[in-house]
């Protein structure tokens, strides 16, 4: 009995090594496609954009297939949309829009904060029946009530 106890001991062990390993692997993939990205002709064009929303109050930023769009709190609207095909590129495989989201999330400090805003992965199926991922960054509606509020005061001030 003891002999069978010790080799699923063994067992479990190499599969634990054999997941970590493989998890490494998958980190170590997606560090590559994040300096790729961030290297990229496209991402010094999208950078330009990135510059100018940063200090903004954003409600919603979507990496999509074929566009980048970004869309603000207050005024409500979209401020800017980066459309692949219009600009020369091919659309994105879902390893790359990945990998924007990620570079969007470093480099747009506003997006890291987890109180006020959240990360979610949607599937959109296609006509041929393949799935397109669309990462979405969301504020929550604590924060844009709190924006709002805040907006709402300073045009308040201005009138008086």
């Amino acid at each position: 009995m003891n002999d069978y106890a010790w080799v699923i001991c063994v067992g479990m062990a190499l599969l634990g090594l054999a997941l970590l390993l493989r998890e490494h692997a998958r980190q170590s993939h997606q560090l590559q496609d994040m300096h790729k990205m961030r290297g990229s002709r496209l991402y010094e064009e999208i950078y330009a954009i990135v510059e100018a929303v940063r200090t903004g109050d954003l409600d919603e930023v979507r990496i999509e297939r074929d566009r980048v769009s970004f869309f603000s709190i207050y005024p409500p609207g979209k401020i800017a949309d980066f459309d692949f095909q219009k600009a020369g590129y091919p659309p994105l495989n879902n390893a790359r829009a990945y990998a924007l989201a990620q570079v969007l999330a470093l480099d747009i400090p506003q997006l890291q904060s987890g109180r006020n805003y959240e990360f979610r992965r949607y599937k959109e199926m296609r006509p041929n029946g393949s799935a397109n991922e669309i990462y979405i960054f969301t504020a929550k509606k604590a924060y844009k009530a709190e924006v709002m509020a805040h907006r709402t005061r300073m045009n308040y001030n201005r009138l008086y």
